[in-house]
Order: C-alpha cells, then sequence, then structure tokens
C-alpha cells in the first residue's frame, strides 16, 4: 500500500500572527481566518516514540506527525486544522526515506 493512499484527510494550514507586543500564544485569534492553503491532503499519524526523543532533547513536545505529497511552506507555530483538531506545527522537512513526501511534526492542542 502506497502513502498516498493513507492520505485521506483534508487539512488548511493557517498562519500566526503575533500581538501587539510580538510573542505567539495558541490563541486561536491569532491565526489567519482563510488559512494559507486549503484542502490539503494528508495523513495524520501519532508520532512515533524515537521522533518523540529528539525533540524533547530540544525541550520540544511533538505529538502527531502529518504527511504531505509535497512542500507546502509550514513554518513553526503555524497551524494546521484537520477536522476538528489542530496541529501546531514544530518541524518540517522533506523525508528522506520515502520519496516525495513532506513530513510535519506537531503538538495537537485543543480546540476552543
Amino acid at each position: 500500500m502506497s502513502l498516498e493512499a493513507l492520505m485521506d484527510q483534508l487539512a488548511t494550514l493557517e498562519r500566526a500572527q503575533p500581538k501587539k507586543g510580538g510573542t505567539y500564544t495558541q490563541d486561536p485569534t491569532l491565526y489567519v481566518p482563510d488559512g494559507v492553503a486549503s484542502n490539503v491532503i494528508c495523513s495524520v499519524q501519532p508520532a512515533n516514540a524515537r521522533t518523540q526523543v529528539v525533540y524533547l532533547q530540544r525541550q520540544m513536545r511533538i505529538t502527531h506527525t502529518l504527511y504531505f505529497d509535497q512542500d507546502w511552506g509550514a513554518l513553526p507555530r503555524d497551524r494546521w486544522v484537520v477536522g476538528d483538531k489542530y496541529y501546531i506545527v514544530v518541524g518540517w522537512y522533506e523525508s528522506l526515506l520515502i520519496k516525495d513526501t513532506w513530513t510535519c511534526d506537531c503538538e495537537e492542542t485543543i480546540r476552543r
């Protein structure tokens, strides 16, 4: 089974906007409402333990890994909205193991 066959979810990429003080929070009002990209096909998977440990060594937390078939230019603190869940971008890179696949390591947050 190919990874594309597992990409069965649609996501919207939203970009965080700093408040007047120049700081970011997970406040949902900080994000561009119409998104940077929408109806993006992806696969959402729980992050594996090895990847979580790598991030924890840098004092960062991830809970999920999202897979995409192209580079959407996600930046740290951007937010993917998939269904009724939010995923805050921690890391974004082209996969070395799976050809033509981009990986986004994220932390799931509560949708308010």
